[in-house]
């Protein structure tokens, strides 16, 4: 496992990745902490991402389909929105079970790496083509992140953190604003979410979206031991909200807030 890298290959249009059963996502950024994957406990190996469906639809490549966890978070707020229908992916390597809604394609090979941090869980919303270019509307990604530099390394450091990260990634020559921080609970834990607004004037707005945003659900696991650092469980969903063809229509905030809602520890 490698930490933050330069990495400075230009990178095609596409604000989101592909349909992921023709492409894996894979990126790197850089920044100035060292972060690495956290298994679920010292020297294990994660088990793959396991996902089920709520409404009889099955996803293109699960390896497998256990029982999953699907009660709600605790949380502060109590305006979230009722949980999704459809799919639940259950993805132990980042200790968290999520909803995604029926539409959108999982793939269980596809590992985003962002800033030396391997993502698993991965599921994409909307692929198109337009101007000979793939573009996909949206996604979801998950893994547990530590610091083994910070010691007091937080749920707010790490979310806008990735914020950055995966903004800089998926919406390439955009601009991302600084995060919005909102405090809550996820099963007794400490927890944020942030949320960083996206902007860009595409040469082709027709085909590339002009407004993103980047959500993190970031958990302090809370876990952190003479030996380990403590691991913060980590739910990324970037996504186009205006600009670019009209379908696949972009998704809406109500959907990120309700998938980052859904989020339960596993």
């Amino acid at each position: 496992m490698t930490g933050w890298q330069d990495d400075n290959r230009p990178r095609r249009a596409s604000r989101v990745p592909m349909a992921l059963s023709v492409v894996a996502i894979v990126a790197a950024v850089a920044t100035v902490v060292v972060l690495a994957l956290v298994n679920r406990s010292s020297g294990d190996t994660p088990d793959e991402a396991a996902v089920t469906s709520t409404t009889g639809a099955r996803p293109s490549t699960p390896t497998s389909r256990p029982p999953t966890t699907t009660s709600r978070p605790r949380r502060t707020s109590t305006t979230a929105p009722p949980p999704l229908p459809g799919r639940v992916i259950d993805n132990p390597a980042a200790h968290l079970s999520y909803r995604v809604p029926t539409n959108w394609q999982v793939d269980a090979t596809a590992k985003p790496t962002v800033a030396g941090v391997d993502f698993s869980g991965t599921a994409a919303y909307g692929p198109y083509t337009c101007g000979g270019t793939g573009y996909s509307r949206a996604f979801a990604t998950s893994a547990t992140a530590q610091n083994p530099a910070d010691k007091d390394v937080t749920a707010e450091k790490t979310a806008t953190t990735f914020t950055s990260a995966f903004g800089r990634v998926y919406f390439p020559g955009a601009t991302v604003a600084s995060p919005n921080i909102r405090p809550l609970q996820v099963d007794g834990k400490k927890a944020v979410v942030a949320t960083a607004a996206v902007t860009s004037t595409p040469a082709d707005p027709k085909c590339a979206s002009t407004k993103g945003e980047v959500a993190v659900l970031a958990i302090d696991l809370d876990n952190a031991t003479d030996t380990r650092p403590r691991g913060i469980a980590l739910l990324v969903v970037a996504a186009d909200l205006a600009g670019g063809p009209d379908k696949p229509a972009p998704l809406t905030e109500a959907t990120v807030e309700a998938i980052l809602s859904g989020a339960s520890l596993r």
